[in-house]
């Protein structure tokens, strides 16, 4: 069951980088940059899922909290700073 898990996160990574490789902005990353930015989203999502999930039953306050709680870098806004490490490499 742990590796079908892992498997389909995998999946679910790779698959989102390639949508995120069709975005305007996006289209000069790298690959592994791409991959990385999908994983920090599906990492982000996991986590606020694992999180609701632990919520005490029917306490839609503390639901509420967790999904309003700011991370501390938002993935979905990491690519308007973000640069690749070849750019900074040669920079």
């Amino acid at each position: 069951m742990r590796q079908a898990i892992a498997f389909e996160l995998k999946l679910l990574t790779s698959e989102l980088a390639v949508d995120l490789a069709r975005f305007t902005y996006l289209r000069d990353w790298t690959t592994e940059d791409l991959h990385m930015m999908a994983d920090l989203i599906v990492t982000a999502m996991l986590a606020t899922v694992l999180e609701l999930l632990e919520a005490c039953p029917r306490d839609t306050e503390t639901d509420e909290r967790i999904i309003r709680v700011p991370r501390s870098i938002p993935p979905a806004a990491a690519p308007t700073w973000w640069e690749t490490a070849l750019g900074d490499i040669t920079a």
